[in-house]
């Protein structure tokens, strides 16, 4: 299955970055695939995709490294490289695939959840509450979608290790998903991958008596970062039918620049974790 516009449009752009980087024209990347200059115009403008092979072609030239490039082509055709999502494409919105996809390779993702505690970090009976409380899903497919979630979890969490920076608002620890006893144990599982065992998780509680904050008027949302490939970094606003990804750099800037703010107004880790086993005991 071939990526939707959005993300052909940020490939193409990605790829535009490292010809230029390696100082090459349009003439000198038509060359390398034998053909016309417009035809990689098209490309690096989202236009028209890519073929995996001409991808890869065209990134070993401008020395890509093997990471970005895996990366890269995931995004183009979610099909190229073999990953956790692979049996859900069929269920999981196009816009949600565009964000968890780029978070498998992603080196440290931003979270802001002010109402729910976010997907990487439910119990699974948690996510079966979100999951059935969304009409967006049919109900034959609710236990596909939380298999997704829990595969997804599997990769980033445990396998991967990915660093996660969240802040979560005081309301996601008080709405009652699941009812009390599912919360009870959805808190403590949150204070255990805020704990020890887990030192690539931070988890940050940002208490009702903070007041007004940068986020006050913007749902959740989360940001992808790459250490291997600093000039990109995906924002992904939560919301119905998968939510929205902005790839614009200045955007994300603007994104990062809230959350900062957002995680300087929140408890330290050590307070976070003391409130939310207070909670998780009433």
């Amino acid at each position: 299955m071939h990526a939707p516009s959005a993300q052909r449009e940020l490939v193409g752009r990605m790829v535009r970055h490292y010809r230029q980087q390696k100082g090459f024209d349009l003439a000198d990347a038509a060359s390398i695939l034998s053909c016309d200059p417009s035809k990689i115009s098209r490309i690096e403008t989202g236009e028209r995709g890519f073929r995996p092979a001409e991808l890869r072609q065209l990134l070993t030239e401008y020395g890509v490294d093997t990471a970005a490039q895996d990366m890269l082509a995931a995004l183009s055709d979610w099909r190229e490289i073999p990953g956790w999502w692979l049996p859900y494409v069929k269920d999981l919105p196009s816009a949600h695939l565009a964000h968890v996809i780029p978070e498998t390779f992603a080196s440290q993702s931003l979270i802001y959840a002010p109402s729910q505690i976010p997907a990487l970090l439910r119990i699974r009976e948690y996510e079966e509450a979100v999951v059935a409380a969304d009409p967006g899903t049919p109900k034959d497919r609710e236990d596909i979608i939380v298999q997704a979630t829990s595969a997804r979890q599997q990769v980033v969490l445990h396998e991967r290790r990915t660093k996660l920076v969240v802040v979560i608002g005081e309301a996601a620890l008080r709405q009652q998903v699941g009812g009390q006893r599912v919360l009870s144990r959805q808190l403590m599982h949150l204070a255990e991958l805020g704990g020890a065992s887990y030192p690539h998780i931070t988890i940050r509680v940002l208490p009702f008596r903070a007041g007004a904050h940068a986020a006050g008027g913007a749902g959740g949302f989360s940001i992808l970062q790459f250490e291997d490939i600093p000039q990109l970094a995906i924002t992904h606003l939560d919301g119905p039918a998968g939510g929205l990804g902005l790839h614009q750099l200045a955007t994300t800037e603007t994104y990062v620049g809230i959350f900062w703010q957002l995680h300087g107004s929140a408890e330290d880790p050590t307070e976070s974790a003391r409130q939310i086993i207070q909670m998780a005991n009433r």
